[in-house]
């Protein structure tokens, strides 16, 4: 990671016992911060391709719940 090329965003999460740290598309970022504030998946969605057209929400969300980033939700 090299800071000087400009603003990073970076999940960093325990599993288990160790501590990981994921970059992230500023996309990504928004995606995961909105649903922490509650917001839903529509809404975090619209708001993400504001911010990176090319987003794939699919492919997020698959990572992010295999990754056990994204837990205790409901359909």
């Amino acid at each position: 990671m090299d800071l000087s090329e400009g603003a990073v965003y970076l999940l960093i999460i325990r599993r288990g016992l160790a501590i990981e740290m994921e970059s992230l598309s500023s996309g990504e970022y928004l995606l995961l911060n909105l649903l922490g504030q509650g917001h839903t998946i529509t809404e975090a969605c619209e708001q993400c391709l504001t911010v990176e057209p090319e987003f794939d929400l699919a492919e997020n969300l698959r990572h992010h719940i295999a990754a056990k980033t994204l837990v205790g939700f409901s359909l």
